[in-house]
């Protein structure tokens, strides 16, 4: 019993260690992003370092994300999650990863296609697999709905049945003063 304490305790300060140093990473690229943005100003052909500009920002908010997610997990550890949360933080972190997929691949198309429009098939592709990734989420997100989360709440539940037609208006208020 003691030994597990003392690895959980173990493995908290490592993630903590990680998260910190994600965290501080995601700074450092926001300054770099920040010099190219500078940059820009003082260079004929600036799209290149505005590109370079976007690209750092967009992994440093992923790599933020993913530091305050990790963070999160060693504040949670003594609480359990409801599965309601669980799905509520990947699918925001889902969401953070495909923006960022979506936004590098719109930097790469152009960039290609400011050098050679005979490469544009392959920037062409990500684009249509990173909505493809879009359509997945959004399935997964529709179709995942947990039956369990709404019954949790029963004022949420009648307020449902209430707006669906299932119920009429008396029932309603009915069920309202009882739930309350």
């Amino acid at each position: 019993m003691k030994m597990t304490v003392i690895s959980r305790v173990i493995a908290n300060f490592f993630h903590l260690v990680f998260a910190v140093l994600l965290i501080a990473l995601s700074v450092h690229l926001i300054h770099l992003a920040i010099g190219h943005i500078l940059e820009s100003f003082q260079v004929e052909n600036a799209v290149d370092s505005i590109f370079s500009a976007i690209w750092l920002i967009t992994v440093a908010i992923v790599v933020f994300d993913l530091g305050i997610i990790i963070f999160d997990e060693i504040i949670w550890e003594g609480r359990k999650k409801s599965l309601s949360e669980f799905k509520r933080e990947f699918n925001k972190f889902l969401i953070v990863i495909i923006t960022a997929l979506l936004i590098e691949t719109l930097v790469v198309f152009f960039r290609v296609a400011k050098q050679d429009v005979t490469l544009l098939s392959y920037p062409a592709l990500s684009i249509f697999a990173v909505c493809a990734l879009i359509l997945s989420l959004a399935a997964y997100m529709r179709f995942s709905v947990d039956k369990a989360d709404d019954q949790e709440d029963p004022v949420q539940t009648l307020k449902i049945k209430y707006a669906k037609g299932e119920i009429n208006r008396e029932d309603f208020e009915e069920k309202m003063q009882l739930v309350q």
